[in-house]
């Protein structure tokens, strides 16, 4: 049942929740789906605005440009300038009104006035504009009378009478009437006043409607962007986050190695303080605790060089390397060894090969791939140590015969603390000898490699020739 009380979250966030259980990664991935929405958001935004910006610019140039004609298309006043029933240049004489005539021609030539309300028209040039926008010029006297009205914009009587005193009220000669989607220019001059109105219905309808598909684009492109940042944020976390794993197993995986042997010394350590023992049981003590630290001190050594090789901070000298003659000297301590266990070591080196390195890591691998055919191999078996020259790599491989690793397993060899069992090998091998050698060759520029057939096991590496 409901107890009344809400959960204290918002979908938003158990949306997230659920994409993105809580945890370090989770927390990344989520910064990495905002900042990728941000970009994403200012960059539409941005582009939006430019857009809007540029239409609603070209939108009104199209009015003021008949607000210009308006302007420039009036008549001359007196003085020379012309005005309503004055000639204008080329007029016939006999268009000439009473009054206006000359020395040279009678007065009694002339007839009435035509009415010439009609020679101040814009319409010629509006058609030349080519703006199909409602427009209508005006001219009205001192007195408020129109004198002339001209254009395809219809306005009864009353409306237009009370357009013309609220423009001739304002102070500037152009603006908006937004209420009535006019837009309007008020010119003066000695004959009167010339007004140009030019309907912005149409421009302000379009602008509404790119700002309503703008925001509905938006809306849907920023829903697309989200799952695909989401996917991405996936994506590029992966090598994070099995970094992460791997960094935790190997925690775990350490301290289950070293649990193990502190138990024993404890344990061994305990039974010594205890008086009912005898001296060999109390040596046997001893010696368990001396076998135990040791192995400690085997696996604290291969952590240390663990991380040694994953502090990009550490300062290896890399030098160029005779790699045969180095392959060489490193099999040498190892040939008594493999003759106590019953098997021999062979080595097949090419002369004179060169590698870029550090002297002392590629040492260490040549004893980790001889220490791993040690362990393995069949008795009264042969080891072959081998270094070759393949195109423009080096390479070196120990191979011996030994039951065959199924490939599943060659996959995983590599990883720290892996064995082919989960129960600690007897010999005290800890799976780490394979990841300190993958460590080396990956910082070397190379790649180490395994493989299995026929009952043939090759390890070995291989590095770019110097």
């Amino acid at each position: 049942m409901n107890d009344g009380q809400g959960s204290g979250r918002s979908p938003g966030k158990s949306f997230f929740r659920k994409l993105f259980p809580d945890s370090v990664i989770a927390r990344l991935k989520r910064k990495f789906v905002l900042i990728n929405m941000l970009i994403v958001t200012l960059m539409l935004a941005a582009i939006f605005i430019f857009v809007y910006q540029m239409t609603s610019t070209n939108l009104k140039e199209q009015s003021r440009r008949l607000l210009r004609i308006g302007q420039e298309g009036q008549p001359m006043g007196p003085g020379g300038e012309f005005g309503p029933g004055l000639p204008m240049d080329g007029e016939a004489p006999e268009n000439r009104p009473q009054g206006s005539e000359t020395p040279d021609e009678p007065a009694e030539n002339l007839e009435a006035p035509e009415d010439h309300s009609q020679d101040a028209g814009i319409s010629d040039r509006v058609r030349e504009l080519d703006v199909q926008l409602p427009y209508l010029h005006v001219r009205v006297d001192s007195s408020g009378s129109i004198l002339l009205s001209e254009g395809n914009l219809e306005l009864d009587e009353d409306d237009l009478t009370a357009l013309i005193a609220e423009t001739s009220s304002r102070e500037k000669s152009e603006g908006t009437l937004k209420d009535r989607n006019l837009r309007y220019s008020r010119q003066e001059s000695p004959i009167g006043t010339d007004i140009t109105f030019v309907d912005i219905s149409a421009e302000s309808e379009t602008l509404q409607n790119l700002l309503r598909t703008f925001l509905i684009i938006g809306a849907a492109a920023l829903v697309g962007f989200l799952f695909i940042s989401i996917f991405l944020a996936r994506w590029a976390i992966r090598p994070v986050e099995e970094a992460w794993k791997e960094q935790r197993q190997f925690v775990s995986d350490a301290s289950h190695e070293l649990k193990t042997p502190l138990t024993v010394i404890l344990s061994n350590a305990e039974m010594l303080k205890n008086p009912s023992f005898t001296p060999e049981e109390k040596s046997q003590f001893t010696d368990n605790i001396l076998t135990e630290s040791r192995s400690m001190k085997t696996l604290t050594e291969n952590l240390l060089s663990l991380a040694r090789s994953d502090n990009d901070t550490a300062k290896d000298t890399f030098e160029r390397l005779n790699l045969s003659e180095l392959a060489e000297d490193a099999a040498l301590p190892f040939d008594a060894v493999f003759f106590e266990k019953s098997l021999m070591l062979e080595t097949a080196c090419e002369p004179y090969i060169f590698v870029h390195a550090s002297k002392r890591q590629l040492r260490e691998c040549v004893g980790i791939l001889l220490d791993n055919a040690l362990k393995y191999s069949d008795p009264n078996t042969t080891v072959r140590l081998s270094v070759e020259k393949r195109q423009n790599h080096a390479i070196l491989s120990v191979s011996d015969i030994g039951p065959e690793i199924p490939a599943e397993t060659l996959k995983n060899l590599f990883k720290r603390f892996y064995r082919a069992t989960d129960a600690r090998e007897a010999d005290g091998s800890y799976g780490l000898g394979l990841s300190i050698l993958e460590s080396y060759i990956t910082k070397a520029g190379g790649k180490a490699f395994a493989s299995s057939s026929g009952g043939t096991n090759t390890f070995g590496f291989r590095l770019p020739l110097a």
